[in-house]
């Protein structure tokens, strides 16, 4: 039977640290080329969609840094010993509002961009999330 001392060391030299910290988030005009053929974009549509992208970006990454820097405090306060109960309260009430911010900006982005393609690219989009959703699939359209 192994003792928790060595299980701990294998553990630690089998598990890195960066494994429990997801990347942060990478926001990104890049429009994936096969959807670009698929949706048949022309060069004025993919600027127009990238341009639409990058103004959600520069709103979206502020409160994504928020949202980490406030999952790192809760960490650090769990760490410490220090998470109390209303901390902990205030904290995720904290991130929940940071989602809902998230979400709706999501939605109005798709919604923009949805706007932009004429009825067969929103056809051909809609029949891309029916599969998506028949499937069980993520959906990460407007990544």
């Amino acid at each position: 039977m192994l003792s928790r001392r060595n299980s701990q060391a294998n553990t630690t030299s089998q598990i890195s640290a960066g494994s429990l910290l997801p990347p942060p988030m990478a926001c990104s005009p890049d429009i994936p080329p096969q959807l670009v053929d698929y949706l048949q974009l022309t060069p004025l549509e993919v600027r127009s969609v990238q341009e639409q992208v990058l103004e959600a970006c520069r709103k979206v990454e502020p409160l994504v840094d928020q949202l980490e820097k406030s999952r790192r405090q809760l960490m650090s306060m769990e760490l410490n010993g220090t998470a109390g109960g209303k901390d902990i309260q205030a904290l995720a009430a904290e991130q929940s509002k940071i989602m809902q911010q998230l979400i709706v900006m999501n939605s109005q982005l798709e919604s923009k961009l949805y706007s932009l393609l004429n009825t067969e690219q929103q056809r051909k989009i809609n029949g891309l999330i029916r599969q998506a959703l028949a499937a069980g699939d993520k959906l990460s359209l407007a990544q």
